[in-house]
């Protein structure tokens, strides 16, 4: 592994881009086999972290003086959850057990462009004091928990969705929610093999319902409203009384110009909510907006119609100027009456349908003597 040096020493450069730097303080300790353990894939460490901004040395993040005073348990691996930062990720997957060392991250592995407000700055690198205190079991599939165990590892994802969506990491709450819904499909198994009761699927549901709620308002705010309107769908058919979904359904059927199923959504929860200040709140907004878009939608075609008209009344006005102040030459003029003369003559080829007409009696005379001389007996 490549190695940096500077004023505080030799560093391991654990990506070979000066990106994560590892520093040990103490080495870990040996087993009875006289060998260091390390952590592998998918399995639990403990690690107490104590974090600070690179620039300011300011300290945002001292698990030794939190309230309950507990090492952070973090699954080797884990890119859903994210109790730590990228860099301490990759910094515990190489350390040994009872190990201290010190990281240096950069703020692309660390809290990236958003910081974490108001503690860590946009685009700040960080640094670390990490120590593995102890190096737990493997995390299991979902399939092999027991009832409890999954209401906890569902409740987990929910709970830390619930953390992202507050930082407006939006991607990342969708991340754990979809989890916490995938987990909680394991429960048919458990099902099967006779190891819950009514009070489990009670508490699955309500994680459930909770999840797909969440599941809604992040695609919501991503503006994803297909999707939002989807799984509120999803709710309403197992609870139609739901508040929550109802006003999310009317707010993205209003955003997607859905005025007749925003307005029936708003009628069932006034119906199954009378008085909810919410709900009067929603309705009053759903005016506002349904008269905007109104009023938008009567401007632009009315708009559209009136540029038509007056584009063909110019044209109109633009061809009768044209030819009130453009006289034709007296050329022209004797070229145009001796078309219309010889237009007129008999036998032209262009003579009109009246002349036409007119001529008829003309052309049949000879027939018509010939039919009266044959009934006069005279042929």
């Amino acid at each position: 592994m490549a190695m940096v040096k500077d004023e505080e020493g030799e560093w391991e450069d654990l990506l070979g881009s000066g990106a994560v730097l590892k520093r040990i303080l103490r080495e870990g300790r040996e087993s009875d086999s006289k060998e260091k353990v390390f952590p592998e894939y998918k399995q639990y460490v403990h690690i107490h972290l104590i974090g600070k901004v690179s620039e300011t040395g300011k300290v945002f993040l001292d698990t030794y003086t939190q309230e309950d005073r507990k090492p952070i348990r973090v699954e080797i691996g884990d890119m859903i959850l994210q109790r730590v930062d990228h860099g301490v990720m990759l910094a515990a997957r190489m350390m040994a057990e009872g190990e201290i060392c010190a990281v240096k991250v950069v703020a692309r592995y660390a809290y990236g462009e958003k910081g974490l407000p108001p503690h860590v700055p946009p685009n700040a690198d960080v640094e670390y004091r990490v120590e593995l205190v102890r190096i737990g079991e493997f995390a299991k599939e979902p399939t092999d928990m027991t009832g409890n165990e999954l209401i906890s590892a569902v409740t987990e994802r929910k709970e830390r969705g619930n953390y992202f969506f507050k930082h407006q990491e939006e991607m990342f709450a969708l991340q754990c929610y979809q989890q916490g819904l995938k987990f909680s499909q394991a429960a048919e198994k458990l099902e099967e093999n006779g190891e819950t009761d009514d009070s489990f699927f009670s508490k699955l549901y309500d994680v459930r319902i909770q999840l797909l709620n969440n599941i809604g308002a992040v695609q919501e705010k991503l503006e994803k409203y297909k999707e939002a309107l989807d799984v509120t769908t999803e709710i309403l058919a197992a609870e139609p009384d739901h508040l929550k979904g109802l006003l999310r359904a009317a707010r993205v059927c209003t955003k997607r110009g859905e005025f007749k199923e925003a307005s029936l959504a708003l009628a069932r929860a006034s119906e199954y909510h009378p008085g909810n200040a919410a709900v009067r709140r929603h309705i009053k907004e759903f005016k506002e907006k349904k008269k905007e878009y109104e009023e938008k939608k009567k401007s632009m075609y009315g708009g559209f119609i009136s540029q038509k008209l007056d584009k063909k009344n110019d044209s109109v006005r633009s061809a009768q100027l044209k030819a009130s102040s453009t006289p034709e030459s007296p050329s022209k003029v004797s070229e145009n009456e001796e078309k219309t003369v010889r237009n007129k003559a008999p036998g032209s080829e262009k003579t009109s349908s009246a002349a036409y007409l007119r001529n008829l009696p003309i052309l049949f005379a000879p027939f018509i003597v010939f039919a009266i001389l044959l009934n006069s007996n005279v042929i």
